[in-house]
């Protein structure tokens, strides 16, 4: 007898939004998960000095409510991971990666605490110069992006081999390696690489399908 595939094929990768996570019409209640692989739940804060912000997200983070979709994600074979989203503005999240350390013990941290299955890295901007104290010691906010995947890779195959490791990217980021995020250098460290379309909403909306 032919082997009839009873899930997914490929990735199927969705972002949860902490606000609708519990909703009964939008949230995780109404989903089908024999159509997702991979739930993000989106999102954790992190502020400039690498710390966790204690927002609404945090909330619902440590709520029944994380609990309810580990738990029913689970039991159709689908991998939670969450999310973490840096800071907007340019010098902060430069500081952010600079203390990449404190973000990476809290975060790995709560990965084991939730017994959910890895992270989900958001961080975005444009290419930089991160100045340090010390002048000699200035990095590209690229490498330092990089570094943050690299040293997520190791602290969560610290606590469990087989976290799984992701960071969001631009649709342009494979063009070339001048920009906020190395791809090659990347790859190496995380498990894939999510593609944000949305910037294809702009000036390529016409070539991608998209409507403005």
């Amino acid at each position: 007898q032919p082997v009839v595939a009873t899930g997914p094929t490929r990735e199927g990768f969705g972002f949860a939004t902490a606000g609708s996570l519990g909703d009964a019409t939008i949230g995780y209640p109404s989903w089908n998960f024999d159509l997702l692989t991979t739930v993000a739940y989106f999102a954790l804060h992190i502020q400039y000095n690498g710390s966790l912000v204690g927002d609404s997200n945090y909330y619902i983070w440590n709520s029944s409510t994380l609990t309810g979709l580990v738990n029913t994600a689970h039991a159709h074979g689908v991998k939670v991971v969450v999310t973490i989203v840096g800071p907007h503005v340019t010098a902060d999240q430069c500081d952010a990666l600079y203390n990449r350390a404190t973000t990476i013990t809290q975060i790995v941290n709560q990965v084991t605490l939730k017994g959910v299955d890895g992270v989900n890295i958001d961080y975005e901007g444009q290419l930089a110069t991160c100045k340090n104290n010390d002048p000699t010691l200035n990095r590209s906010n690229q490498s330092l992006i990089t570094a943050l995947a690299r040293d997520f890779r190791v602290g969560l195959d610290a606590a469990k081999p087989g976290y799984y490791l992701s960071i969001d990217t631009y649709s342009g980021s494979a063009a070339g390696n001048d920009g906020y995020f190395n791809i090659p250098d990347l790859a190496s460290y995380v498990d894939s690489l999510f593609i944000m379309a949305y910037d294809m909403d702009f000036s390529g909306y016409n070539r991608a399908g998209c409507h403005q």
